[in-house]
């Protein structure tokens, strides 16, 4: 399949197929970013592609509960979504101090203008999809689930990952220089399409 020419719209396409690809360049970066709704593959890609393209791994979810010793689902049933996202922000900040790493976003940093703004300038980023049902089932089938992730704050089912999407979607497009479907391919696949998007326009 040709590659999309309008990732925001063509985001919401959710058909099967091998993982398909838009491409916008964004020249002179120096961090790898994905994004993403949870359950896109965020974190298992960033490791693949951490690995092939010999980059440091940063999962920035992780970073902020390593701060504040409290997992991401905790720290939000403590303090609240704004305090999270305040502390977000500050390590994003801290994150792209550094150069050449594949940091997985989390799945809501891109909401904040000012996020996105740091964001595109010291980095690419690839945005990953994938229908709601199979979010749905991979976040179900993700042990990491009940403890450590937060509940997702709207509708039950994959419902409300549309409408999560819907909430998020722009920021998404407004970082996203490539843009997979990664609902049928396996993690490989989605690695082995950024590596060689990353490469080409080093």
């Amino acid at each position: 399949r040709g590659p999309w020419t309008e990732p925001a719209a063509s985001a919401l396409r959710f058909t099967s197929g091998p993982a398909r690809v838009a491409v916008r360049g964004e020249p002179g970066c120096v961090n790898l970013y994905l994004a993403g709704l949870r359950g896109s593959g965020k974190t298992t890609v960033a490791r693949l592609v951490g690995r092939e393209l010999a980059l440091p791994v940063v999962d920035l979810d992780a970073a902020i509960a390593g701060r504040a010793g409290l997992s991401v689902a905790g720290f939000i049933s403590s303090l609240g979504e704004p305090v999270f996202r305040q502390i977000e922000a500050e390590v994003l900040r801290e994150v792209s101090e550094r150069t050449g790493q594949a940091v997985s976003l989390g799945g809501g940093t891109c909401i904040a203008l000012a996020n996105r703004t740091l964001i595109r300038r010291t980095g690419r980023t690839a945005w990953l999809t994938a229908p709601p049902d199979v979010l749905w089932k991979r976040i179900h089938a993700d042990p990491a689930t009940p403890g450590q992730r937060p509940r997702l704050g709207f509708s039950v089912g994959p419902e409300g990952l549309v409408e999560m999407l819907v909430a998020r979607r722009d920021g998404y497009a407004a970082c996203a220089g490539l843009v997979l479907d990664t609902g049928s391919s396996r993690p490989e696949e989605v690695a082995k399409l950024i590596c060689a998007w990353w490469r080409n326009g080093r």
